[in-house]
């Protein structure tokens, strides 16, 4: 069934911004305040807003904002602008800082509350439709255009009741969320993967740790080491197992450490892992005797020191102590242990710093390819024949390809970018990201980031590593516009392990990028899904009871 149709004005009216002056802000304070810049498609930007003392803001208590206020943009740029600004559409979700509003911030306001739901009123006036006619019948030049609360009151809008508008709204509620959700983990993902590359390839924490740790061990007598083996070999099983190996390594080749090998059983202890074997326990009791008797060689005095090294490892990637990585499951605790036991214990100079031991620094145009993309004007397709979409600045700021720029399809595959590529635009706004607009044509002033021999997330997580250097250098020397040179590249160091400890130690790093690119595909998927189904919602062309699967669709879950 179709509806009928009323104006927007029937269900609610626009509350203009309260008009601040100029000396009502302040640089620092603790109300912030919501321009034309802070509303943005769906979401409020609270990055970059203004501020009230306590003072003002509690004399115009009147134009705080709260949970379900519809904020409108109700100037900027105009219908012959690239990108309009004027009409946009922002919702308070909840769980956001209150703030006020300033003029030329338009609010909804419900003239009855049980006539219309207003979230039904806040995806009416998203539509492409409702945007289409606020642009139109704003007034102005497309640098400046204003449109009046009245105008806005005049928009179309279905004549519904409540119950049916709350049903519509809730659906595409429903994919908002999910959206939102996903767009929170793999912000969460992006930091925790940023955390433990500062930690572990600029801070080097985990060597750090070993280093601390080994001045600690040599000021330790032998009954506090016997005392701290004795205590930790009770804790967790898999420290017996870790033990043994060490020892076994330190004294495979060693004639006086004979003895040890023989009387420990190694191949059945790994055979067997450290969950009740005999063969474990027997070989452990020599170790401790042999230990208590102070007549402990030298592999299994080397070995305990190592394990002690590699818990002070383990403690500084875990973030835990040593008693709660004993309560650790064994899988958990074992991929911990290799991946500290991969990290060396010390400190070496090089050219530049100090790195970890067997280390090098590397250029970072060593460790990846920067594929510049093409001057695609040149490279149209001929009428009628396939083509890809372009990607700029703009469309990777916004991660899909909204241009009406077309390319040929047969342009050099190197400049043709897919799901996953890594991009950097070195020119302008510069920015690293992970491509995930589908297929298209990488235009000039971008770089396609690729590498045959180090995997994606270290070349990615090192690129926005210099990211802020780089801004520095074109700031420096910008005009009209700012960028970079391959010189830069070549100047930007990476502190680099071995390829093969770099795909042992990284591959929870790998494993949280993949994470990322899943989820914002899944994002995007549901954003196309949404936006298909908003016109087709609010004109009653389709009805909410047909498409409730769709609308219980599961968000990615955030397992790392």
């Amino acid at each position: 069934m179709s509806f009928d149709w009323t104006t927007l004005g029937e269900y609610a009216r626009v509350q203009g911004g309260y008009a601040y002056k100029s000396n009502d802000f302040t640089e620092a304070g603790v109300c912030p305040v919501l321009k034309i810049k802070n509303v943005r498609v769906g979401t409020v930007d609270y990055s970059e807003t203004s501020f009230i003392s306590e003072k003002i803001a509690n004399d115009t208590f009147e134009w705080r904002t709260k949970e379900g206020d519809i904020l409108i943009s109700m100037t900027g740029s105009g219908p012959n602008a690239p990108q309009s600004l004027v009409g946009r559409v922002a919702r308070i979700w909840g769980d956001e800082p209150e703030a006020w509003i300033n003029q030329r911030v338009g609010r909804l306001v419900l003239n009855q509350e049980d006539l219309i739901h207003p979230d039904f009123l806040f995806y009416i006036l998203s539509s492409q439709r409702s945007q289409d006619f606020l642009v139109s019948n704003s007034s102005g030049s497309a640098n400046q255009a204003n449109i009046s609360g009245k105008t806005i009151e005049s928009l179309p809008c279905p004549k519904i009741d409540y119950d049916r508008s709350a049903n519509i709204a809730k659906t595409l509620r429903n994919f908002d969320q999910k959206i939102q959700l996903n767009r929170q983990i793999n912000q969460n993902l992006e930091s925790m993967a940023q955390a433990i590359f500062q930690s572990w390839f600029v801070d080097f924490d985990p060597v750090k740790a070993k280093i601390a740790a080994r001045e600690q061990w040599q000021i330790l007598t032998d009954d506090e080491r016997t005392k701290w083996l004795n205590e930790l070999l009770e804790t967790q099983d898999y420290f017996k197992t870790c033990l043994l190996e060490l020892t076994a390594k330190a004294g495979l080749s060693d004639v006086e450490n004979v003895r040890l090998d023989s009387s420990l059983d190694l191949i059945s202890c790994r055979g067997y892992g450290p969950e009740g074997s005999e063969n474990l326990d027997i070989g452990l009791n020599n170790l401790r005797k042999e230990w208590e008797s102070k007549i402990a060689g030298p592999a299994l005095q080397s070995a305990s020191e190592t394990l002690y090294l590699n818990i002070a490892a383990m403690t500084a990637i875990s973030s835990r102590d040593e008693t709660s990585i004993a309560d650790m499951p064994t899988d958990e605790f074992s991929q911990l242990y290799k991946t500290a036991s991969l990290f060396p214990e010390r400190l070496v100079e090089s050219e530049l710093a100090e790195i970890p031991e067997g280390w090098e620094v590397l250029s970072l145009d060593h460790i990846a390819n920067y594929q510049n993309g093409l001057a695609l004007q040149k490279f149209r397709p001929e009428p009628g024949a396939e083509y890809l979409p372009v990607v700029k600045i703009a469309q990777l700021k916004k991660g899909f390809s909204d241009s009406e720029e077309k390319a040929s399809i047969n342009i050099n595959p190197k400049c043709i970018i897919d799901n996953g590529d890594v991009v950097f635009s070195w020119s302008g706004s510069l920015m690293v990201d992970v491509w995930c607009g589908g297929m298209a044509a990488l235009n000039q002033h971008l770089f396609k980031v690729t590498s045959n021999h180090y995997p994606k997330w270290f070349y990615y997580q090192w690129t926005k590593h210099h990211l802020a250097e780089f801004q520095r250098i074109a700031e420096a020397k910008a005009v009209t516009m700012g960028h970079i040179k391959r010189e830069h590249l070549k100047s930007a160091y990476c502190f680099t392990p071995s390829s093969d400890i770099l795909s042992l130690i990284g591959s929870g790093s790998a494993n949280m990028l993949e994470k990322q690119i899943s989820s914002r595909l899944e994002a995007q998927s549901l954003a196309l899904l949404r936006d298909s189904l908003l016109p087709k919602l609010l004109s009653g062309e389709l009805d909410v009871s047909s498409i409730t699967e769709l609308s219980d669709i599961e968000p990615a879950a955030m397992d790392v």
